[in-house]
């Protein structure tokens, strides 16, 4: 068996469908592993998931994918970190990709 290693460097899970997305358009895999590269420096060693998303509530509906990370600290401290780096780095680069690109934050610490 071929082991597959993650499309996008520094992931620790990605989604089969995710993948095929990021293979397809260029455009959306540089913007994304830009983006992992930007969660990685703000949350550490955290655990990084990509994800596959299709809305079907939409007349038009475009997949896109979900990057989540799973860092190992409290609820609250965790969102500021999010909200920095949604200020400092995804509201300038989400245009980039069409918007097909979101960005998630699960703390472990629920506290």
């Amino acid at each position: 068996m071929i082991k597959k290693y993650p499309l996008v460097e520094g992931v620790d899970r990605e989604d089969s469908r995710a993948r095929d997305l990021l293979m397809l358009d260029t455009d959306l895999r540089d913007v994304v592993s830009e983006g992992v590269f930007q969660l990685k420096r703000a949350f550490g060693g955290a655990e990084v998931h990509i994800d596959y998303l299709i809305d079907h509530e939409d007349e038009e509906p475009d997949p896109c994918v979900i990057v989540t990370v799973f860092p190992d600290m409290p609820f609250d401290d965790a969102h500021e970190i999010m909200d920095e780096v949604e200020d400092r780095w995804v509201l300038d680069n989400m245009n980039r990709a069409g918007g097909r690109f979101s960005f998630e934050v699960h703390p472990l610490q629920h506290k």
